[in-house]
């Protein structure tokens, strides 16, 4: 997105997790506090300096695909109008185009300049992923996402031999072609971004929320995001806290529900050091998480 807003596109960011958070060029409209107004959405496109970041945390999660519906064609009207904005990307698509969802009333024939975010290709719709040109497979399992897209899509992917998953790298297909998938490199970002940084901080965390319990599981306090992690920290008692420490959960989830690997491994560190009281202990790792992810206001 940064190279687009580099080369004077006007972009269009529908965000319905609220990962991208404030960005240079860019202008958030809503929040979890304030659900977008489509209106106020389209007056702000007219102007064609402005890159806008559609929140949609006020909207309720099963709201957004009819949200999505009745925004859709008013933004087809804009760019066919306008020519504008020259790219349309779509995070969590399969928040908003989700594949139970009819879109015979608002599926064009072309999408034209738009981008599909998800990390469930087979939970979007078969109709949307029909109109999909070229897919990025990016992570370590390229062969599971192209496979995932396939068989939801009935585009046929064969996985050529040779063909693996290398860091830094990333697969490119084309649906519907008769070339192979192959690899390309990936053009690091200019900034250190953390994916996600915002739900982690501040959203529901869902199946990967944390859980103070302690010994013999006599507790069952839920930390859905790391804002949570830290108050709950701060009042439980000792024992529920010297239990989980010294298991090394904290670093754990870190690692592997927040995926942030820079704050499992000083939490580990943390975890590690007898020399520290348990107050002391607190106090770092919430401190860690507070200038990691408190954003500014």
């Amino acid at each position: 997105m940064e190279r687009l807003i580099e080369q004077n596109y006007q972009v269009c960011v529908i965000d319905p997790e609220g990962d991208y958070g404030p960005s240079e060029g860019v202008i958030t409209l809503g929040d979890r506090d304030h659900a977008v107004g489509i209106n106020k959405v389209l007056s702000i496109l007219e102007d064609p300096k402005i890159n806008l970041n559609v929140n949609l945390l006020g909207i309720p999660l099963a709201d957004r695909p009819a949200f999505f519906g009745q925004f859709f064609p008013s933004l087809r009207i804009l760019r066919a109008r306008t020519g504008r904005p020259h790219w349309v990307v779509l995070d969590e698509a399969h928040h908003l185009l989700p594949i139970e969802w009819a879109l015979s009333e608002v599926l064009p024939s072309d999408l034209g300049e738009t981008v599909l975010v998800t990390v469930e290709p087979d939970h979007l719709a078969p109709a949307i992923l029909s109109l999909v040109d070229v897919v990025i497979a990016v992570g370590p399992s390229p062969d599971k996402t192209l496979s995932r897209f396939s068989r939801v899509s009935g585009h046929a992917i064969v996985w050529p031999e040779g063909l693996s998953y290398k860091p830094g790298k990333a697969v490119l297909c084309f649906p519907g072609s008769d070339r192979p998938p192959f690899s390309m490199s990936i053009i690091p970002g200019s900034r250190d971004r953390i994916r996600h940084r915002r739900k982690y901080a501040e959203g529901n965390m869902r199946y990967n929320s944390f859980y103070f319990r302690g010994p013999d599981g006599r507790q069952n306090l839920k930390a859905q995001n790391l804002t949570v992690f830290s108050q709950l920290a701060e009042g439980i008692d000792q024992e529920t806290w010297l239990f989980h420490l010294h298991r090394g959960d904290c670093s754990r989830w870190s690692r592997d529900a927040v995926k942030d690997p820079y704050l499992a491994d000083q939490t580990e560190r943390i975890e590690q050091r007898s020399n520290l009281d348990p107050g002391e202990t607190r106090n770092l790792i919430s401190h860690l998480i507070d200038i990691r992810y408190t954003l500014p206001k």
